[in-house]
């Protein structure tokens, strides 16, 4: 099923890629305060459940054109460099880790990106996931700061070339 497709995925990338984790802090006061006032925002604009990690994402999203040779898929003898971003968002299920994709996150508006990943993630736990919305992503982000994880290795989603580990605040 589902969970053996994921474990086998997993295993396979820690056996054919090269891994390795570079780990850095940073002063999160300023992203804090942010979501804090995006919290107390107008109810009209919609801002009001914008999390830590859609903050991450619009990020990871806008900043990822910068760095092409991030926004990349390795396919063989050729690394395919990308100008949208496909952002795939890491969801824990019942089932196993899912890995569905944002498409063109790099040309949607904070709101817009936070909405369409609380749709994929909410899809994701529903079983209710599509294989072409678990497909095409050129960069991921895993976020496991809401579990108090200080550091961690999280797992290259072949054939992409990067991965952002999130951890706690």
């Amino acid at each position: 099923g589902v969970r053996k497709v994921i474990a086998e995925r997993m295993l396979q990338s820690l056996q054919t890629t090269a891994q390795l984790t570079l780990n850095a802090s940073a002063d999160a006061r300023a992203l804090q305060a942010l979501r804090k006032r995006l919290k107390e925002s107008p109810e009209a604009l919609g801002l009001r459940g914008i999390t830590i990690n859609d903050l991450v994402l619009f990020a990871v999203a806008r900043t990822l054109p910068a760095f092409p040779s991030l926004n990349a898929l390795f396919t063989g003898a050729e690394i395919h460099q990308y100008r949208s971003v496909h952002l795939g968002v890491a969801v824990d299920t019942a089932k196993g880790l899912m890995v569905p994709v944002v498409r063109d996150a790099s040309s949607l508006t904070l709101r817009q990106l936070s909405t369409e990943a609380k749709r994929l993630a909410a899809a994701c736990l529903e079983g209710k996931i599509t294989p072409d919305e678990l497909n095409g992503g050129t960069f991921t982000v895993t976020n496991l700061g809401a579990f108090g994880i200080e550091s961690f290795t999280p797992v290259l989603n072949p054939p992409q070339v990067g991965i952002l580990g999130v951890c706690n605040i």
